[in-house]
């Protein structure tokens, strides 16, 4: 069999719908998913507990709890995203031949995946930043941010901040 040959049997309908999908049973795939929605449920927790004044203690924890869920929601998709720009295989035969044929994502179809990791990095981090913030100041909801001028903070606050947000 020659590389056209080659070529033209992994390009048929049937080879290609035998690739190995490395995302479908992996594990990170499932971390992923339940972190997500642990995250979706802690957040959702910790806003209600704001806005029903229960104790700083108990929305400290339902805090924490989003943070971490939503850092391993954070990893566990860069796990699936190194995943997907590994090569995939499917088996091929051609009369009493076997052979494997790969496959791999295209460069941009690969950049565009990074995308949604690389926004989950960043929104962790932001939220890491908030999370540290309430435990120095007084816990807070994260879903509203409010512009409030410098000298109204230095005025309300008692004291000169290091930090001037």
């Amino acid at each position: 069999m020659d590389v056209h040959d080659m070529r033209e049997l992994c390009w048929k309908t049937s080879v290609r719908g035998n690739v190995r999908n490395l995302l479908k049973n992996e594990d990170a795939a499932r971390i992923y998913k339940v972190s997500l929605a642990l995250w979706t449920v802690f957040k959702m927790l910790h806003v209600v507990m704001v806005l029903c004044d229960v104790t700083e203690e108990r929305t400290f924890l339902a805090g924490y709890l989003s943070v971490i869920s939503q850092s391993v929601a954070t990893g566990s998709s860069f796990v699936l995203i190194f995943s997907s720009a590994e090569a995939f295989a499917a088996e091929a035969f051609q009369g009493d031949k076997a052979c494997v044929c790969y496959y791999q994502l295209g460069d941009v179809r690969s950049a565009l995946a990074m995308l949604t990791p690389c926004l989950l990095l960043a929104t962790y981090l932001m939220k890491l930043i908030a999370f540290v913030k309430s435990l120095a100041y007084g816990d807070f909801l994260y879903l509203q941010s409010y512009d409030v001028p410098y000298n109204v903070v230095r005025a309300t606050s008692g004291k000169k901040l290091l930090i001037p947000f």
